[in-house]
Formats: structure tokens, C-alpha cells, sequence
């Protein structure tokens, strides 16, 4: 069996971190469950006033408790100006719009002008093989 010590573990994730630069977080506002034949055809982009896409600064590299290579991006405020809409998740493209991934949210979240933002924190990336 091919094993990855810890130290080529942060080399692993820092190899795909550097190209981070050039990725661009999204928000979807449709019901969907992301697997193994999910397609960027299959996300809808929230439109909301005040909807910007950005691309996330990842932090330091270090090994989980779970030995997994793990880094947090900086957070980032989504902020509706008006309006409402309802945010299912968040996907990651690269500047083409390649689909790298996305997370679907545990519960959707209504934003409206009462509750404006939507404090995003993609808390880990991790390697395993």
C-alpha cells in the first residue's frame, strides 16, 4: 500500500494551493446534493443585489488531527442591498469556470434585507490518498 507521510501531505496541498490565485468562489440558490456526476450546468448562481463572486486567500498548511493536510480560507461577507434570496451552498470554479467543487450548506439560508449577510468561511481544504 502507497503511503503519504505528513510532510507530503502539506507538499501535496501545497501544490494544489498554488493555483488558488485563480479560483472563484460562487453562490447557488437551487437544491442540489454535489456527488461524483455533479457538472457546473447543475449550479444556479445566486443573482441577489449586492452578489459579487471572490477568490479566496488560504492560510498556513498543517496536519488535522485526523492526519489530513488541512489550510482555512479568509473569510468573506456575501452582503444582499436588497431583495431576498435563498443560498443552498457555495462552488468553486477556476477563472475558465471549471468546476473544482462546492459544499451544499446543512440548511439552506434566507438572506433578506432583515438578515443581509452571509459570512463564508471555506474552513478546509484536505488530502487524502
Amino acid at each position: 500500500m502507497f503511503v503519504l507521510p505528513n510532510v507530503s501531505k502539506i507538499q501535496w496541498l501545497e501544490r494544489v494551493l498554488a493555483d488558488s490565485s485563480g479560483w472563484v468562489v460562487h453562490l447557488f440558490v437551487n437544491s442540489l446534493t454535489i456527488g461524483n456526476a455533479t457538472v457546473i450546468g447543475d449550479f444556479t448562481e445566486a443573482s441577489f443585489a449586492g452578489y459579487a463572486t471572490f477568490i479566496p486567500s488560504y492560510g498556513a498548511i498543517a496536519i488535522d488531527g485526523s492526519n489530513r493536510a488541512a489550510a482555512t480560507a479568509s473569510a468573506h461577507t456575501f452582503h444582499l442591498t436588497s431583495g431576498s434570496q435563498t443560498i443552498y451552498g457555495y462552488y468553486i470554479t477556476d477563472v475558465s469556470g471549471d468546476l473544482l467543487g462546492g459544499e451544499t450548506f446543512a440548511s439552506p439560508i434566507a438572506l433578506s434585507t432583515s438578515v443581509p449577510d452571509l459570512n463564508l468561511t471555506i474552513t478546509t481544504l484536505q488530502t487524502t490518498l
